[in-house]
């Protein structure tokens, strides 16, 4: 979530359980609508928008969260071309995360929100990976970053944290994310970097968002990550849990099946 580039809308069916998506038009996001739609909520919901609008001030989540009995915040954007990441990343993401857990600490009603992470804030704190290393989330970032969380247990919240890999499947807007682009430069001819990488479909990643919404028992984090394909010197294909997540319900699809799916590549 860019701290300027998001507008509050509202959707609002009375007759339906009300929750709130920040992020709506992400390429995770809109896949997210769409299953929450089809369970039949209703979704307050924030777009990217050009015109700006500052979101890091206190209480400007506070009318969008107001009736819903769940938040799903997935609207932390990645970049990879930042020349700052503190500054254009980091402050901005943690400091909107606050905001979004102020404003559900005042509505009583809200039952739980759930953050997108990545596996990346899991893997890059200093441990050594090896091929038969398994990753699980008993693995956490920089203690310091951790006490950022405090806000969560100071103020009873109850969030949950999915951390996807790399996700993939067709695109339900018009732009690429930084999952699928890699995968349409190789059609192109460009060369991959020296690197293992690990995809997962956008499908589980989304009904884990459902399932552990609707599960009552679920807490902490949940990885969801398909297993590495090569290991590699400079980056070993170390190995990522799928217990938590499957005790979900959720199967993983292989790799090689996702690639084929209809229009992954059309924009």
């Amino acid at each position: 979530m860019h701290a300027k580039e998001e507008v509050r809308i509202r959707r609002v069916e009375p007759s339906r359980e009300v929750v709130c998506v920040l992020g709506a038009s992400g390429y995770i996001t809109s896949w997210l609508v769409n299953l929450l739609l089809q369970h039949e909520y209703s979704i307050n919901a924030t777009v990217h928008d050009l015109k700006k609008i500052e979101l890091i001030e206190e209480g400007s989540f506070d009318l969008v969260v107001e009736g819903c009995i769940g938040v799903f915040h997935t609207a932390s954007l990645c970049y990879f071309d930042v020349k700052d990441p503190q500054a254009e990343m980091v402050e901005p993401v943690v400091k909107g995360t606050l905001n979004v857990l102020g404003s559900y600490a005042k509505v009583p009603s809200i039952k739980g929100v759930l953050i997108t992470f990545s596996i990346a804030a899991v893997i890059l704190i200093g441990k050594p990976l090896a091929d038969d290393v398994v990753v699980d989330e008993t693995w956490f970032s920089d203690p310091i970053v951790c006490e950022k969380l405090k806000f969560v247990e100071e103020n009873g919240i109850n969030m949950v944290t999915i951390n996807p890999c790399m996700v993939l499947r067709p695109l339900l807007r018009s732009t690429l994310n930084a999952s699928v682009e890699p995968i349409v430069n190789l059609v192109g001819g460009e060369t991959f970097l020296n690197a293992t990488s690990r995809w997962v479909n956008v499908r589980y990643v989304t009904n884990a968002y459902i399932l552990v919404f609707e599960t009552l028992l679920a807490c902490g984090r949940y990885y969801v990550a398909e297993k590495s394909k090569e290991s590699l010197p400079v980056f070993p294909a170390f190995q990522m849990s799928q217990e938590r997540v499957k005790s979900l319900g959720i199967n993983f699809t292989l790799l090689e099946v996702s690639l084929t799916e209809k229009n992954l590549l059309s924009v």
